[in-house]
């Protein structure tokens, strides 16, 4: 019984090596990881706030304690960025 759970996990693998989709978001995650590397820390609290927490202005610009128009401003730098790297 165990060599046939190997064997699907190495199927498993395998598939998950030849994805190119996943290849391709693996990709784009290093791009984001490296230009949030040259960012500072409280501009990458508001856009994960903002993109991952799916918060509204309001509530991204109370957490970051920042006015609502400089974290839109954040995004916008970080959309421009992102841009440059063919993310999106």
């Amino acid at each position: 019984m165990p060599h046939n759970l190997n064997r699907v996990a190495e199927i498993t693998i395998i598939h998950m090596e030849n994805d190119l989709q996943l290849k391709l978001y693996d990709y784009q995650k290093e791009i984001i990881e490296t230009a949030l590397s040259f960012i500072p820390d409280n501009v990458i609290r508001v856009v994960k706030d903002y993109y991952g927490n799916k918060n509204g202005w309001v509530v991204v610009s109370m957490n970051g304690c920042v006015d609502e128009c400089t974290a839109r401003t954040w995004r916008d730098n970080f959309k421009d960025e992102a841009v440059k790297w063919y993310i999106i």
